[in-house]
């Protein structure tokens, strides 16, 4: 097979993949809005589409593949959540990241004698992961799992019960009371008034729900990056594997010259 061919078949197995994980994520938000019950294989297909990106720019270390591999997984990443110009910014920042990841893959790859696989895929993936943590949190922004904070005007029901779990467990016991009817009626009442103070409060900050929610999901993706570094490295040194055993990759020794400082 041709190093052309080989290419073309990378781009299409991105493409596979990315479909998958795009449907599997719009299929779980739809499912989350009308809170339902789905499998979600999202974390395999996410692990298997970094791994296969961050392989293909180790095969393929050139800049214009980054752009390419990147305009396939947003056109993919449309194709399930639609068209959004928000969707635009996120494109922008894939292909940073793409860019980015070719780079640490050259200079990882230049800066040794012997190639390792988990090292270089190490600095490759994170970007990757990057870029795909913004359009996850721009799609969850859009989807339906969303509109009921976007004209919100109080807080959650759930909320109230919530404050009133506090005011027992806090001051409950100290309040001086004939019966434990009256002791229940007076939390009821605190938790209400209570409740009334904080929707007064935050009214005016309830239009900022959607893009602080979606900001707050990215944040907890990110902090659960490394999992995904870890699981995409892992997903990724063994396809390397696979393709070296099949002949499609092969590792040939070279003589290197190298620079030493003389004093």
């Amino acid at each position: 097979m041709t190093k052309k061919a080989k290419l073309i078949l990378w781009h299409g197995l991105v493409m596979v993949v990315a479909v998958a994980l795009w449907f599997d994520v719009a299929a779980w938000l739809k499912v989350v809005s009308v809170e339902g019950d789905f499998a979600s294989y999202a974390v395999v297909f996410f692990a298997l589409l970094v791994s296969l990106v961050g392989l293909g720019f180790v095969m393929f270390p050139v800049k214009r593949w980054a752009l390419t591999f990147s305009l396939l997984i947003w056109g993919m990443f449309v194709v399930n959540f639609g068209w959004s110009y928000l969707y635009l910014i996120g494109l922008g920042i894939l292909i940073l990241a793409a860019l980015r990841s070719v780079a640490d893959v050259k200079g990882e790859v230049s800066e040794r004698i012997k190639i390792k696989s988990r090292v270089i895929l190490r600095r490759a993936v994170l970007p990757i992961i990057l870029g795909l943590f913004v359009l996850t949190s721009f799609a969850a922004y859009e989807s339906p799992a969303f509109d009921k904070f976007r004209n919100m005007d109080s807080l959650p029901g759930e909320t109230e019960g919530y404050i009133k779990t506090v005011v027992e467990n806090t001051i409950g016991r100290n309040i001086k009371v004939r019966n434990e009817t009256e002791r229940r009626s007076v939390i009821d009442q605190v938790s209400k008034e209570t409740t009334r103070e904080l929707n007064t409060f935050l009214s005016p900050y309830f239009k900022y729900a959607p893009p602080v929610l979606a900001f707050a999901l990215f944040l907890i993706l990110w902090g659960l990056s490394w999992v995904f570094i870890w699981i995409s490295v892992g997903v990724g040194t063994f396809v390397f594997w696979i393709l070296k055993r099949s002949g499609f990759i092969k590792i040939e020794e070279r003589d290197t010259r190298a620079e030493i400082l003389i004093i």
